[in-house]
């Protein structure tokens, strides 16, 4: 013969805090509900000193849903979850659970069971295992690391003529939202400079490396360094004999960068450079003179659109 042992079950009350940009989050009425429908049953009743009051905020950083969950009472503790989403449904539900282990002991035994990875008992069950969900979260101190590309697009000045535009694509890692590293193929489009009884066309293709330290969660800024590497061309036209010129082009530079959340994955930027060529370079036309020089310092401004990879 056996008997079965019980106990008074825990009552909570659950608050619940919302950032602005986390108000599609669960609120309080909808996570309690949440929690009795995996305790099955009600959360209310008992006496003060067996009520647990949970707090919880949400919170958005950067398409991130984190979650604040603080219990006072007869069980304290702090927890922090967070979830890489489009939207917070997988975060709340694993606050919901998060809950549910604190007030059924019962509950978070079977839990610690199923992630134990132990040998499998010599005496069978005598009844199947109840299966309970598993939150969708990740503690907040795992390293973050994301891969990312991004195309941008605007104007340059100084680099192949007094103003031309500018076409890119960038393809790095972030790490912790904070240090983003990168490399990049650039095109400044062709520029005309009128010279004696003709004209020189200018364009140039370069590579760059760039590293950017940015501040700031669901909207960051911060400074870059640059270091840019290609091939500067210039072509004659109109003239008697037409001929062009390939020179060695090499760069240093130094910016700002702005980034922000567009919705899921992709992410918006705007980025501001000012480059300083290593060395002068300069086309000439045969008996004529130097038809272009290059400018000391130019300056390049760009919209971006990225996505994140992983």
């Amino acid at each position: 013969m056996s008997r079965s042992a019980s106990a008074t079950p825990l009552a909570a009350v659950i608050h619940v805090e919302s950032a602005p940009e986390a108000s599609q989050c669960p609120d309080s009425t909808t996570l309690t509900e949440n929690v009795e429908r995996i305790l099955q049953r009600p959360l209310r009743g008992g006496t003060p000193e067996g009520t647990l009051e949970v707090a919880v905020r949400f919170s958005a950083t950067h398409d991130e849903y984190s979650a604040e969950v603080r219990s006072l009472g007869p069980k304290p503790g702090e927890r922090r979850l967070k979830d890489h989403g489009q939207s917070c449904a997988a975060l709340g539900e694993a606050v919901s659970v998060a809950i549910a282990l604190l007030l059924d002991t019962d509950l978070a035994r079977r839990e610690t069971e199923v992630s134990r990875a132990a040998a499998p008992p010599t005496a069978p069950e005598a009844s199947p295992p109840t299966p309970t969900p598993k939150p969708i979260a990740r503690a907040e101190d795992e390293d973050t690391l994301e891969l990312r590309a991004a195309f941008e697009a605007g104007a340059a000045s100084g680099l192949a003529g007094p103003s031309t535009a500018l076409l890119s694509e960038h393809l790095g890692v972030r790490l912790q939202h904070r240090l983003t590293l990168d490399a990049g193929f650039n095109a400044v489009l062709p520029s005309t400079a009128r010279f004696d009884v003709g004209a020189v066309r200018t364009t140039l293709l370069f590579a760059s490396l760039r590293a950017c330290y940015t501040w700031g969660q669901r909207f960051s800024v911060g400074p870059c360094a640059w270091l840019g590497l290609g091939r500067l061309r210039g072509v004659g036209l109109d003239y008697a004999t037409v001929q062009s010129q390939n020179l060695l082009w090499t760069a240093l530079g130094a910016g700002v960068v702005a980034e922000g959340p567009v919705w899921g994955r992709v992410f918006w930027g705007l980025s501001g450079n000012v480059w300083v060529p290593t060395r002068r370079s300069t086309f000439s036309v045969e008996n004529s003179g130097v038809a272009w020089g290059s400018s000391s310092i130019g300056a390049t401004l760009e919209i971006r659109l990225g996505f994140r990879i992983w």
